[in-house]
């Protein structure tokens, strides 16, 4: 049972370490969705897709919590711990997602740091730098809302001029003239994009680690479980040689 217990302590502790990790994201998400000038850069969806996977985590946190505090009464009682099954399921998804998630935002921290290398001229540069200059500019007209708010936040006029199309912030015009958002825009972008690649980085090992106690803690159950059955049919041969 000490090997139970131990795993089960670790379990406990690391999904409330993602529990709040959950909390976080789910705070930061409601936050940028509804806070005009958040500074957040990403687009709605993202925005969105960040609630839902905060909340997704706050929920796999407590069924894995529970499934670890009732961990070792199951044993006892000889039952199956149907919690800690689901549990691993949806955590082995939620760390595939997470480590596609990953990889992709280091990507794009790379693409963008090539970005902030070069001047824009549209149709030049590497392939990728071309394809992240046309999403964001695509990104930008399709939503010119939340495109104004990120020019008043960063005091700033048009993409890459003050007078293209998307010279929409309210600075615009004004004297004296502000620079154009490009950098800024894409200096915020690397940073955010390296910090949610740092941040999903630990949240992924978080679950691996969560993979592998749920995994242990089974183990040891069964263990525990096969001693206990053996025991008790050495009980009844002694009460029969009796």
């Amino acid at each position: 049972m000490a090997c139970t217990g131990c795993w089960r302590i670790i379990l406990m502790f690391v999904n409330v370490l993602t529990a709040i990790l959950g909390m976080a994201l789910l705070g930061v998400g409601i936050w940028a969705l509804h806070k005009e000038e958040s500074g957040i850069i990403f687009s709605t969806w993202a925005v969105n897709l960040n609630i839902a996977l905060g909340s997704l985590m706050l929920f796999v946190s407590c069924l894995g919590f529970g499934g670890a505090v009732t961990a070792e009464r199951k044993i006892v009682l000889g039952r199956t711990n149907c919690t800690l099954i689901f549990y691993f399921v949806f955590v082995l998804v939620l760390a595939i997602i997470q480590a596609v998630a990953v990889v992709y935002l280091a990507i794009v921290s790379g693409v963008i740091s090539d970005a902030r290398a070069v001047d824009y001229i549209p149709g030049e540069g590497s392939r990728s730098v071309r394809e992240l200059e046309r999403h964001i500019v695509e990104q930008l007209r399709r939503e010119p809302k939340h495109w104004i708010d990120i020019q008043d936040h960063f005091d700033c006029c048009g993409y890459a001029s003050i007078t293209d199309d998307l010279a929409t912030g309210p600075l615009c015009g004004t004297n004296p003239t502000p620079e154009p958002c490009r950098a800024t825009l894409l200096n915020a972008a690397y940073k955010q994009s390296r910090n949610l690649t740092w941040i999903g980085a630990v949240v992924l090992l978080l679950e691996i680690v969560c993979l592998v106690g749920t995994c242990c803690l089974t183990c040891c159950a069964s263990v525990s479980a096969a001693k206990r059955a053996g025991y008790n049919e050495m009980g009844g041969g002694l009460d029969m040689a009796a």
